[in-house]
C-alpha cells in the first residue's frame, strides 16, 4: 500500500508463480485497476468512477482490499443504537455504498464493506474478519484477515508473517503497465 491510494496485490502458488498481479491507483474521481492473470494469459484494465458497477468479477478481490485499506475515520463514526460495539463509518474513502465496523475489546473485529456499485455481475458485500492482532507495531496489526464475498462465491485468508514499518518502497511498484506492453503490472 502506498497513500494516498495505491495498492498492488500479487497471489503466488507454494512454487512461486504468480497467479494474480494487480495495482490500483487513484486518489482522486477515477480509480485506474489493472489485474494480470499469467496463467490465464489475461489482463484486465479498467477505470472506476465512484458508484460506478465493476462488471468484471476477478478484479473483486483486490479492489476489495483497496476499499478495506482506505481510511476508516475520515469523520467520526456513527454508533448503531440497535447493536452495541458496531459503528457506521463513512464509506466515501472507500469509494462504497456502506461500511461499518464491529468492536470488541478496544479493536475492530469484523468489518462490512458493500462496495459502491458492487463487485462484478452478483453484487454484494465483502465481509473481513481480523483476528491475532500484533500490539507490538506503533500501530497494532491484525496478523489474520479472513474475507469473505457471500454474493461473489469467494473466501481468502490472509496472514501477514512480515512487517516492515514505512518502508522505502520502489516508485515502479505502483506504476501502471505501459500501454501495449503486452504485460500486466511490472
Amino acid at each position: 500500500m502506498q497513500r494516498p491510494g495505491a495498492l498492488r496485490v500479487k497471489l503466488f502458488t507454494l512454487a512461486g508463480f504468480t497467479v494474480y498481479d494487480a495495482l490500483w491507483v487513484g486518489s482522486g474521481e477515477v480509480l485506474n485497476g489493472y489485474v494480470a492473470l499469467p496463467l490465464e494469459d489475461r489482463e484486465i484494465e479498467v477505470a472506476v468512477a465512484p458508484g460506478e458497477p465493476v462488471v468484471d468479477p476477478e478484479v473483486g478481490l483486490s479492489l476489495a482490499l483497496w476499499s478495506l485499506w482506505q481510511p476508516r475515520c475520515a469523520v467520526p463514526p456513527t454508533p448503531d443504537a440497535r447493536r452495541p460495539g458496531r459503528f457506521a463509518l463513512d464509506p466515501t474513502s472507500a469509494r462504497a455504498e456502506s461500511r461499518e465496523v464491529a468492536v470488541a475489546h478496544g479493536e475492530v473485529e469484523e468489518e462490512v464493506l458493500i462496495p459502491g456499485g458492487g463487485l462484478g455481475v452478483a453484487g454484494g458485500r465483502v465481509i473481513a474478519r481480523y483476528s491475532e492482532t500484533d500490539c507490538s507495531l506503533a500501530v497494532p496489526l491484525a496478523r489474520r484477515v479472513l474475507l469473505e464475498a457471500p454474493e461473489q462465491g469467494w473466501t481468502a485468508d490472509v496472514r501477514i508473517l512480515e512487517v516492515e514499518e514505512n518502508p522505502v518502497l520502489d516508485a515502479r511498484l505502483f506504476a501502471p503497465p505501459s500501454r501495449g506492453s503486452g504485460r500486466g503490472p511490472a
